[in-house]
């Protein structure tokens, strides 16, 4: 699965909202997403948390 599907399965709309969210650049992120998959999941996860209103600022 690559990083937007794998976005857009969590519930966001698009890399890029992961991206505008987490406030780490896309490049970055589709490292991750193939060099250490556990830290984008868990980028991913906060992230979704975040857009549902789930965390403090």
């Amino acid at each position: 699965m690559t990083p937007s599907q794998q976005c857009k399965a969590a519930g966001l709309k698009s890399l890029a909202e992961l991206v505008k969210i987490s406030e780490v650049s896309e490049q970055t992120l589709i490292n991750w997403h193939r060099d250490k998959p556990k830290l984008f999941k868990l980028v991913l996860a906060g992230a979704v948390l975040e857009k549902n209103g789930l965390v403090q600022q």
